[in-house]
């Protein structure tokens, strides 16, 4: 399926088909006994209403609309002046002129190497076909979120607002590329020891 998919989004000039269509809801229902990225991201549904503006401005991924099989966590449009505008909780739907499609992805311990910081292959892959398909991704760490209310136990949400503020809002200003290092590496220490753990 993998190969399929690559095939599928990175030469398209080759026509190859989309074979796994007909098997996606048996896929699907695999694949979801497996989904736990969601779990590990306590109140995370209740920090996107603030970052965002309302429950109107995002909404949560599913399986039945995964493009490709690659899932997406929480899915948000941003205008031109990077402002949320609203989403249908489900189905497709079109995006307005000159609006961002973000793509919000959590990602755990296992999307990312030994160290800590790389991300496998697997990720990698996952956010190249994103790109792909239009969408930009804002990528939320679990290490990253559980250690925020760890500094201040008081105003964790607050904290966890701004940090979801600042992955989605700064990539609606300037794209995923200036982003990268923010995302994708940090403090290294910490976070293998984290990942260790767990």
């Amino acid at each position: 399926m993998r190969l399929n998919r690559v095939a599928v989004l990175e030469f398209p000039h080759l026509g190859i088909p989309w074979l796994f269509e007909p098997f996606r809801d048996r896929y699907i229902q695999e694949l979801k006994l497996k989904n736990f990225e969601y779990k590990l991201f306590p109140h995370i549904e209740k920090a996107l209403e603030q970052a965002l503006g309302g429950p109107e401005y995002f909404r949560v991924g599913t399986w039945e609309t995964a493009p490709y099989l690659h899932h997406i966590n929480f899915e948000c449009l941003l205008d031109e002046k990077n402002k949320p505008l609203t989403v249908p909780p489900h189905g497709e739907y079109k995006v307005p002129p000159n609006a961002k499609k973000i793509a919000i992805l959590l990602l755990a311990g296992h999307s990312f190497c030994h160290d800590g910081v790389r991300p496998t292959g697997h990720t990698q892959i996952r956010i190249r076909h994103l790109k792909i398909l239009g969408y930009e991704v804002a990528q939320i760490i679990r290490d990253d979120w559980y250690h925020i209310p760890y500094h201040s136990r008081k105003n964790g949400l607050q904290k966890q607002v701004r940090y979801l503020q600042r992955k989605i809002l700064k990539i609606g200003q300037h794209g995923d590329g200036k982003n990268k290092k923010s995302t994708l590496s940090g403090n290294g220490s910490w976070r293998k020891k984290f990942c260790q753990k767990y």
